[in-house]
């Protein structure tokens, strides 16, 4: 797989669309440098997923009197083997049966 092209730890800030040069414009950001550059491109894939920004917990974390973690974010450090865990929210299919089996 050619990986050339692709820019990793970047985040677009701003996607416009040019009916005069059918091309795109985008600004991204460079999450590790935080600098801004514009790129431009006349084919534009979006991969947001419904994951890539997590939701936060319903409820305060630090009220809770145990790990509290987004499965997207999986803390790999704790240990859940022989513990209640509980799962708050729908989320999408694939990663249901994804991650639950696994903790039965």
């Amino acid at each position: 797989m050619n990986l050339d092209y692709v820019v990793f730890r970047t985040a677009v800030e701003e996607a416009r669309f040019s009916r005069k040069t059918g091309l795109w414009t985008l600004s991204v950001r460079d999450l590790e440098t935080n600098q801004i550059r514009t790129r431009t491109c006349n084919i534009l894939i979006s991969c947001l997923g419904g994951l890539s920004i997590p939701n936060k917990a319903p409820f305060d974390p630090a009220e809770f009197d145990g790990n509290v973690f987004h499965s997207a974010q999986w803390d790999h450090s704790v240990d859940i083997k022989n513990k209640d865990v509980v799962i708050v929210g729908n989320g999408k299919f694939g990663r249901l049966y994804c991650f639950i089996p696994r903790l039965c």
